[in-house]
């Protein structure tokens, strides 16, 4: 609107107050008085037609383009600024938890930062990368330092790929615990990643798993965990709510 007052050389009307007659007007004067109120008249109106019909009611007894401008300026300005703060508040809030797929989450944290730079609110990339990093849930805590240590600088995107990554290999976790009875075992550290398993290692490990009372828990558990993973993706499941939330936010 501002934009479309300026082109008609009505925007300064916006900030000016009416001019006074004085007590002895001559003509001229009279003159000028009545054209800058007739100009007046045009740009209030011409701001009362870009309104709705609800609200035209309510600024039309406006006395002139300048008290309706201000009005409009507080009460929209006071909103924009509450917007602000509610997407900074869900940028905090936000943290990343092991109940719902990672992925999904990050793509939620993207849409945030989204809403924050469509704020004006405008975000370094190593900033938004450190954040997301911090959000992470404590079962990440060998990734999280992995990922702190590195000197070269990490685009959001090459963070987003490695956690597909990551994802997609045999190890998921930087450590994984499983439990048992009468005792716990993991996976490799993350800082032993790269180290070779030797085949007496992988003999004993498929040994224990298929012939033993606790393979065969370990097996059920395995099938238990498959068909809730199975269930998520189904109509009300937690996948699927996900990827229909996202798809509906993209989408409108």
């Amino acid at each position: 609107m501002l934009f479309y007052l300026t082109t008609l050389n009505l925007a300064r009307f916006l900030q000016e107050d009416a001019p006074d007659l004085g007590e002895n007007p001559d003509l001229q004067i009279v003159a000028a008085v009545d054209a800058w109120k007739h100009l007046d008249f045009l740009c209030k109106n011409y701001i009362l037609n870009g309104l709705d019909n609800a609200l035209y009611n309510v600024y039309s007894p406006m006395v002139n383009a300048k008290a309706l401008w201000e009005s409009l300026e507080r009460k929209y300005k006071t909103e924009d600024a509450g917007s602000k703060k509610f997407v900074v508040g869900k940028f905090l809030d936000f943290n990343i938890v092991d109940s719902k797929t990672v992925i999904s989450q990050v793509q939620e944290f993207q849409l945030i930062l989204h809403d924050i730079h469509s704020e004006g609110m405008i975000l370094e990339e190593s900033f938004q990368v450190a954040a997301l990093i911090e959000k992470f849930p404590p079962t990440w805590k060998d990734f999280k330092n992995y990922l702190k240590h590195k000197r070269k600088e990490m685009k959001l995107e090459e963070l987003i790929v490695r956690l597909r990554r990551i994802i997609a290999s045999p190890r998921r976790r930087p450590v994984i615990i499983i439990k048992r009875p009468r005792q716990m075992w993991s996976s490799k550290d993350w800082a032993r990643r790269d180290e070779v398993v030797t085949s007496f290692a992988v003999e004993k490990a498929v040994k224990r798993l298929m012939a033993s009372k606790d393979g065969d828990e370990i097996r059920k558990r395995a099938a238990e965990l498959g068909g809730s993973v199975r269930q998520t993706m189904t109509d009300g499941g937690a996948s699927r709510l996900d990827l229909e939330s996202f798809i509906a936010h993209i989408s409108r």
